[in-house]
């Protein structure tokens, strides 16, 4: 009876392991749940009408942030400030203006558009993407000056802010210098 009872275990045991096994799993999202994506499709919903939650209404979700979309990767963005560092966490999707902002952290802008230079700061490491911006020049870009206004982050990176006065000192310079 006995050697029953753990034959019987060991075939619930292997039946569980095999339905588990043929549901696809992310190791990206084992590993980095920031890399995870998922989708609410109709299929799915039925999962968010079980008895414990009397169901979801198919509005709330169809309209919700979450619905087809991907989660957003998060970067760490070292801002090197006159007053010292702050670390801010930025999505990939989101200005690392409205980021700083949203997390406490007070930053020069005007038009937030990207054609004055108010928000200027250079990239001293990582990865930004700073193509919508009209203001700045490709020299400029070479040199590491991005406007925070319309930046996003790519990569974990240390930018240092508040480089629009020494931006205009180089912009004079370098026209003093093509004039003479």
């Amino acid at each position: 009876m006995f050697l029953f009872f753990i034959h019987v275990c060991y075939l619930v045991f292997c039946s569980v392991v095999a339905c588990i096994t043929n549901r696809r799993f992310s190791t990206s999202f084992i590993n980095s749940p920031r890399n995870f994506s998922y989708s609410l499709s109709n299929s799915n919903l039925n999962t968010f009408s079980q008895p414990f939650n009397k169901g979801i209404e198919r509005e709330l979700i169809n309209s919700s942030k979450f619905s087809d979309r991907r989660i957003p990767l998060y970067y760490a963005v070292k801002l090197v400030l006159p007053e010292g560092e702050k670390v801010i966490e930025s999505a990939e999707d989101e200005y690392i203006l409205e980021s700083a902002e949203s997390q406490g952290v007070e930053l020069p802008y005007s038009c937030r558009g990207g054609s004055c230079s108010t928000c200027a700061a250079t990239l001293v490491s990582g990865e930004i993407d700073n193509s919508e911006q009209s203001y700045l020049d490709d020299d400029q870009v070479k040199k590491g000056y991005c406007l925070l206004c319309t930046s996003y982050a790519k990569s974990d990176c240390t930018i240092e802010t508040h480089k629009e006065d020494k931006l205009h000192e180089e912009e004079e310079t370098s026209t003093n210098n093509n004039i003479i």
